[in-house]
């Protein structure tokens, strides 16, 4: 039986950090919820394309979004309306949404509706632009899904994607898995793609990583998606 490590959480405080930064063993379980519907709430606003990651802060004062993106203009919007009908949006699905309930059904509503309150109180927003998309995994797992969408076949979109990614003299290797009923056929395999070299077993390579479904006429196909660069400096 394999055994198989998310290369982003094997590296965590080493060369990776948490998307949710906070620690509170009282609501642990609320706000882990919230954080989930916080993530869906902007995805389902902005849709995939663009945002590399969510990063959520929280303190006693304040919850802090930060969303990196490669398009920070389609979410400001004019004079920054874009940030306001966004922050607007998260309230109203978070305070339309059940899965409070299921944590502990005991809990009275009055009581839930305080805890939500709680959480929601001092939302801010900031956007943080990328400036090379080729380095995100998520973004490049989006490109391909959106090829694919499009009824791209897949052998083209992925090694399309890769020819461009192998021009970046940052990116040291990439590799792209895709799963699913490929081209429509009626058995569903997997093919792996790759350039250069993807060091998985060494903890302390740079290593960012993504899992990207496509939505197709024949079904959803996986999209994975391993870029091996250089370290920050």
């Amino acid at each position: 039986m394999g055994q198989k490590v998310n290369p982003k959480s094997l590296r965590n405080l080493i060369n990776k950090d948490w998307d949710s930064r906070w620690i509170n063993k009282e609501l642990f379980a609320y706000i882990l919820a919230a954080d989930h519907i916080i993530r869906n709430a902007i995805r389902g606003k902005i849709g995939r394309n663009g945002i590399a990651r969510i990063i959520i802060e929280r303190n006693m004062q304040e919850t802090k979004i930060i969303i990196l993106t490669s398009k920070p203009g389609l979410i400001i919007g004019r004079s920054g309306k874009g940030i306001n009908d966004l922050k607007a949006h998260i309230e109203k699905v978070f305070y339309k949404d059940d899965s409070f309930k299921l944590i502990n059904s005991r809990v009275e509503e009055d009581k839930l509706f305080e805890i939500k309150k709680k959480l929601m109180t001092n939302i801010k927003i900031a956007i943080q632009e990328i400036k090379d998309p080729g380095l995100s995994a998520n973004l490049i797992g989006q490109e391909v899904a959106n090829q694919l969408e499009k009824r791209i076949p897949y052998r083209k979109a992925v090694k399309r994607t890769l020819s461009r990614l192998s021009e970046n003299k940052k990116i040291i290797g990439v590799k792209i898995k895709v799963a699913g009923r490929l081209d429509g056929v009626d058995i569903a395999r997997n093919e792996k793609f790759s350039h250069g070299s993807i060091p998985l077993s060494t903890i302390k390579a740079n290593v960012d990583y993504a899992y990207t479904p496509a939505q197709t006429t024949h079904g959803i196909i996986g999209i994975k998606v391993w870029i091996y660069r250089e370290e920050d400096k």
